[in-house]
């Protein structure tokens, strides 16, 4: 008995229960976010952002659709989930960047968004991700905390 209240067995048994669509979804993520990751730290966020937008389609400039929303925050959920429980622990800018392109590979129109701020002389900075105006992995207040200073769109 007490193997069923382990912890690998308890995510295995979450992973299980989820729709087939996002285990693979949730296994790529795993796999792209060491990836990442590394790729931030050896390049630069302009070289990943351009070769991620260059091996993905251009998203559509359809109307943000219940579906669109629902599949939206479906990748938004796994993506955290990956980074909650894969093999790494990717700060805010490798889960934006996975997470924008991921929309984009559903063709849902979505922004990178950079902002940044000085805290006791001490800057912080923050990523996230927009579409149809809402923010998709982070509060709305982050843009109260966090102001604007690059926002890099998908279909332009």
């Amino acid at each position: 008995m007490a193997v069923e209240r382990s912890p690998l067995l308890r995510r295995l048994r979450a992973f299980l229960r989820l729709p087939r669509a996002q285990q693979g979804v949730f296994l790529l993520c795993v796999i792209a976010f060491p990836l990442l990751v590394g790729g931030l730290r050896l390049f630069s966020l302009r070289r990943c952002y351009a070769l991620l937008r260059a091996c993905s389609p251009e998203a559509t400039g359809l109307p943000f659709t219940d579906n669109r929303s629902h599949t939206a925050r479906q990748l938004t959920e796994t993506v955290e989930r990956a980074a909650r429980y894969g093999l790494v622990r990717p700060t805010c800018l490798p889960r934006s960047l996975l997470l924008w392109w991921l929309l984009r590979w559903n063709r849902i129109p979505a922004d990178l968004c950079i902002g940044g701020r000085l805290a006791g002389g001490v800057f912080a900075g923050h990523a996230w991700v927009e579409s149809a105006g809402q923010v998709l992995n982070d509060t709305p207040a982050v843009v109260d905390r966090y102001p604007l200073f690059s926002r890099l769109n998908t279909t332009r």
